[in-house]
């Protein structure tokens, strides 16, 4: 009696599992696919702003050399009047 509870419960949950991922993988498939303007919308904002990002990046670099070669300019003026 025991074993033959065991194998009708078995093949009970294996019937519910069966159904739960028939039920998921249909509601997976009849989603409606990605608007494609608004991933082209979105893509071209994304685009725009990394090269936005691009030029900033660009403009503080070459402050920045501009301003080592200030230190570098100051710096040898000052060991120059400390060497006098």
């Amino acid at each position: 009696m025991g074993i033959t509870l065991a194998i009708v419960g078995g093949m009970v949950v294996v019937s519910i599992i069966a159904v739960i991922g028939d039920v998921v993988s249909k509601g997976m498939q009849s989603r409606p696919p990605p608007d494609q303007a608004a991933l082209q919308s979105s893509l071209k904002a994304l685009t725009d702003r990394v090269e936005l990002l691009e030029r900033q990046a660009d403009e503080r670099d070459s402050r920045l050399a501009q301003v080592e070669g200030e230190l570098a300019f100051t710096t040898k003026l000052l060991e120059g009047k400390h060497s006098n």
